[in-house]
């Protein structure tokens, strides 16, 4: 299946949870197509047995990946299961997209986002389902390289992953892998084959709409993160998430404190949903309503540790050096 003469090519980028068979599915869907290519990404976590170089991943140092990031030589990058970075290099992708070549990965929920971002009018999402944790389970300790720690740090995630499932433009369930290689490979085909009658998403179309909440605890302090980083760039800020698709504000608001807070309760779920915004602010920038909605909410959470964040609750007091003077009102209000 050929590709006309100055179109530009596809990112298809497969989502799911450790265990889902993403991997499985490229590699048999490359097996039964040429239109496709597929792309490595970078990571800093070391070679298995099977693996090399490019396949499946560029493996480069700590000290190399971090210098990528400094240098913005990344489409996205993410910190993974509390100890490798993963990311997608811009060298190793706008060449070939912008050549006409169509192109395949598999990426972790958060960065898939990133990369939908980035490459709005040319990324095609799918999000792999393979059943319950039981299944995936089983099917990571049949891999063979596999400790108690990884095991727990990856169903951890499964929660979080599994959020996102239905705000992508493609869903699979890969219980059966004959059934899952055939679906993907019609999503790629139909893709591909749209390409002249193009009409995706706007750039920073899951970003429109930001929801904020100003969460207090029972003492009056307020919930503020830092993303972590190799470098000190990042500042304190609110309780920050943007809404998907398909995806309500307060299911948005939700699925973030439940990433942060994976032990959240029903009744914070409750308290969620019946929450009324106290301050909706619109604007337009380039091409697009940016929204923004804040919420106020009353929550005590337990320790938290993220592999993304810093994560802190500060007084009033000492929260006013680091908020702006709107914020900090709202707050007050």
């Amino acid at each position: 299946m050929g590709q006309a003469k100055g179109l530009k090519g596809l990112l298809f980028i497969v989502i799911g949870p450790a265990g889902a068979g993403k991997n499985t599915l490229i590699s048999k869907v490359l097996e039964q197509l040429d239109a496709i290519q597929f792309l490595p990404s970078y990571t800093s976590r070391p070679m298995r047995e099977g693996e090399s170089e490019g396949n499946p991943y560029y493996f480069i140092d700590r000290e190399k990946f971090e210098r990528k990031i400094r240098d913005h030589e990344l489409v996205e990058w993410k910190f993974v299961h509390g100890n490798n970075y993963y990311g997608i290099g811009k060298d190793k992708v706008e060449g070939k997209l912008d050549s006409g070549v169509s192109l395949i990965t598999d990426v972790e929920v958060l960065g898939a986002i990133d990369i939908i971002d980035y490459f709005p009018n040319q990324c095609v999402s799918v999000f792999v389902s393979a059943g319950s944790k039981e299944e995936l389970v089983k099917r990571i300790k049949n891999r063979g390289s596999w400790n108690e720690k990884d095991l727990s740090k990856r169903l951890e995630r499964y929660d979080l992953e599994m959020l996102y499932k239905d705000h992508f433009d493609h869903l699979i369930y890969n219980e059966d892998l004959d059934l899952g290689v055939q679906d993907l490979n019609h999503v790629v085909q139909f893709e591909i084959s749209q390409i002249h009658n193009r009409m995706r998403k706007s750039p920073s179309s899951l970003h429109h709409t930001v929801i904020r909440a100003i969460v207090l605890n029972s003492r009056s302090e307020v919930l503020l993160l830092k993303e972590k980083c190799p470098f000190p760039t990042s500042n304190w800020r609110l309780f920050t998430t943007h809404v998907l698709s398909n995806e309500t504000p307060k299911e948005a608001l939700y699925r973030e404190l439940h990433r942060l807070c994976p032990s959240l309760s029903e009744d914070s779920k409750e308290l969620i949903y019946s929450l009324t915004p106290i301050s909706e602010q619109k604007r337009f920038m380039d091409t697009h309503y940016h929204y923004e909605i804040t919420f106020r909410l009353g929550l005590d959470l337990p320790p938290i540790e993220s592999e993304n964040f810093n994560v802190e609750w500060f007084p009033l007091s000492e929260a006013k050096q680091y908020l702006d003077t709107e914020d900090f009102k709202l707050i007050q209000q």
